[in-house]
């Protein structure tokens, strides 16, 4: 495994895992089939908005471009894929520990994880720039769920590659672009990059121009929000964080 920081909390960690791009088809073809739809479809005032299983809205029109987020379910049946799973799980606990040797403190806001999930890229989607903390605020409608307020430290692990020349297992653009940092990240396959989730990690996804792009996706965090389901949280051993 290499380490190399960029600056503002943005470490790189490559050659963390190897992913089998066969395996990885078979895996995304099964999250495909259990995941139900997203979203559900509301009208307000004439116009129609996309409302989240987590209560998020977006505009119905920006659907189209933002990636498919499968998650995985697979506590409920362990024969499928939960060796895969889990050892994606250790690789970024791995991969946690060597971040809280070079930043101290972030152990000591680290108390669970969010249940990882996969967000899938096709042509064209993209994520505009955000922060993983970040919940809009509305006084009329308080968000339901709001558990990315608790965020710290965000991580993503990288199923398959970018390519300037795509096979069926690759991708081309759907680079991530680091504000602050003005820093751009090209993935590859069995990196990770772990970051701030609050402003100082701004952050943006460029379009996808070709191919799909796979990235596990988790979130440590802390404090106890209220209404939080229990699935997502996964008790960490503060202790065996090294720092």
């Amino acid at each position: 495994m290499k380490i190399v920081q960029h600056g503002f909390g943005i470490v790189e960690f490559s050659e963390v895992i190897n992913i089998n791009q066969e395996y990885l088809a078979s895996y995304i073809n099964y999250l495909e089939q259990i995941n139900p739809p997203h979203f559900d479809i509301v009208e307000e005032n004439g116009k129609k908005f996309a409302l989240t299983k987590s209560g998020f809205k977006f505009n119905f029109e920006d659907i189209k471009d933002a990636p498919v987020r499968y998650n995985l379910l697979y506590k409920e049946n362990k024969s499928l894929h939960f060796d895969f799973v889990q050892n994606i799980d250790k690789a970024l606990y791995g991969c946690l520990v060597e971040y809280c040797k070079i930043f101290p403190d972030a152990a000591r806001t680290i108390w669970w994880k969010t249940q990882g999930h996969v967000a899938a890229y096709g042509p064209g989607q993209h994520i505009g720039p955000h922060s993983d903390s970040h919940i809009e605020f509305d006084f009329k409608n308080p968000a339901l769920n709001q558990a990315p307020i608790h965020n710290t430290v965000s991580c993503g692990l990288y199923l398959n590659n970018s390519s300037d020349q795509p096979d069926n297992f690759s991708y081309s653009g759907g680079e991530m672009y680091f504000e602050q940092a003005n820093y751009t990240f090209v993935p590859r396959q069995g990196s990770v990059i772990m970051y701030p989730s609050n402003y100082i990690g701004r952050h943006e996804v460029k379009p996808v121009t070709k191919g799909n792009r796979y990235v596990y996706l988790q979130f440590y965090s802390y404090g106890n929000p209220e209404g939080t389901p229990v699935q997502w949280m996964d008790t960490l051993n503060k202790d065996s964080l090294g720092a």
